[in-house]
């Protein structure tokens, strides 16, 4: 009964969600002064290192290559070379760095090694802590289209640490779907009935 419940409700929310997509994390900081001013806003919890022009402008050829030459392999190797450079590198830099990897991998649909990148970008600290939680929900959403399920929860699970704020109405969804593919289905029921709930309270109540 239970399952059955829980499928009902998840279908329901599908449906309001069927027409989202993965998000993966920005490839590239606009400019300098946006590296900075996210910077700045992190401030007053924690303190990131700079991203410095030397490391932007290399990230900047990658960017270049991909996306106005659509040379993803020499953007790949471009980026190589800045790999074998990161010991010189701090925190931020080296989570840029894997984080146009995975970007440049996601788009073209090498989901493995996307996943690897990005799991790359949130081992490095410290970062900015949007664009760790950032990076955080699009490996949840990577894990659970690659059926990781409970990297999928583990995930979510961090970046719920971070948030300080509503748990949103897709992260409960995600959760729920990735219980109920493991086949914990209390889990899941709690997490979709929360969901729904939500749902509901902002106008939007699915179909029976």
């Amino acid at each position: 009964m239970m399952r059955k419940q829980t499928n009902t409700l998840l279908s329901a929310l599908a449906f309001a969600f069927a027409s989202a997509t993965v998000s993966v994390p920005s490839m590239l900081v606009a400019s300098d002064a946006v590296a900075q001013e996210q910077k700045a806003s992190e401030k007053k919890t924690r303190r990131v290192p700079t991203l410095r022009g030397k490391v932007y402008e290399q990230l900047a050829r990658a960017q270049t290559a991909a996306d106005e030459a659509g040379n993803v392999e020499e953007a790949i190797s471009i980026l190589k070379e800045v790999e074998d450079k990161s010991d010189s590198m701090n925190a931020y830099e080296k989570a840029m760095m894997y984080n146009f990897f995975g970007f440049i991998y996601y788009n073209n649909e090498d989901y493995t090694k996307a996943l690897e990148s990005f799991a790359k970008v949130v081992e490095q600290q410290p970062i900015p802590e949007k664009f760790e939680m950032t990076t955080l929900f699009s490996l949840a959403q990577l894990n659970l289209m690659q059926g990781n399920y409970d990297d999928t929860i583990t995930y979510l699970e961090r970046w719920e640490s971070l948030n300080t704020g509503p748990v949103p109405v897709k992260n409960k969804v995600i959760k729920a779907q990735a219980y109920y593919q493991n086949k914990q289905y209390d889990e899941a029921a709690m997490w979709i009935s929360e969901a729904v709930a939500d749902h509901e309270a902002e106008g939007m109540i699915p179909d029976e």
